[in-house]
């Protein structure tokens, strides 16, 4: 889809909703690491050690189908249980350590903040949100977040929910994967694609090569 400025001024809008994974941050090392040092802990569960490739392969999915995946020769309760427990493990662990800031997405977060209310939307377990504002130092900056961990639901859901919950007439959502363009059509909302993350979509209404662009399509910038 070609960007129609016609249809939607971006430079208007009223809130601004992250993906979290590939948009704002990449941890895929650190949770790697994190993940491994917990199985080292189960030797019940038998698997080659977890890669940031595994991770990139499944950015944008549930927790538990990214479970499906990585242990597929687990019955469903016991990887769902392993991910609850490394989902844990995890979150105390990119506390301390963080993740890698895509550069340029601190000043974008921080001037949209100044012009608008922030979000993030993710697809993560309960509490990884809150180990990316604590590590990278965002407190008080987005005015709310919600994730598939707290509610169950999928982001369509959720990013309709954040909508509705502060009545915003002319949301947009930014993100880099196909699942997010598609929640973003079942939301009704518009969608920034951002290209320089992990994944790949010719579904959106506008398309970002780096986190400076987004200032510029928001009007963030001169």
């Amino acid at each position: 889809m070609s960007t129609d400025f016609n249809k939607y001024n971006f430079k208007k809008t009223d809130g601004v909703v992250f993906d979290l994974d590939g948009t704002l941050w990449d941890s895929a090392k650190q949770i790697a690491g994190a993940w491994n040092e917990l199985l080292k802990t189960r030797p019940d569960i038998v698997r080659e050690d977890i890669t940031p490739e595994d991770l990139y392969s499944n950015m944008g999915l549930p927790m538990y189908d990214i479970a499906a995946n990585l242990f597929p020769d687990e019955e469903t309760g016991v990887r769902n249980a392993l991910m609850d427990d490394m989902g844990i493990f995890e979150n105390k662990y990119l506390e301390k350590t963080g993740g890698v800031l895509f550069d340029g997405i601190r000043e974008v977060i921080l001037a949209a903040a100044k012009k608008n209310p922030v979000f993030v939307v993710s697809n993560c377990q309960s509490g990884y949100i809150e180990a990316f504002i604590k590590a990278h130092r965002f407190e008080g900056v987005f005015t709310d977040y919600i994730c598939w961990g707290d509610t169950g639901k999928c982001k369509g859901d959720n990013i309709s929910f954040i909508c509705k919950k502060h009545t915003l007439k002319y949301p947009v959502y930014i993100g880099d994967t196909d699942s997010d363009s598609k929640a973003c059509r079942q939301a009704g909302v518009p969608f920034i694609f951002a290209a320089y993350g992990f994944g790949d979509t010719d579904s959106f209404d506008a398309r970002v090569e780096k986190p400076a662009d987004i200032a510029k399509l928001l009007g963030l910038s001169g």
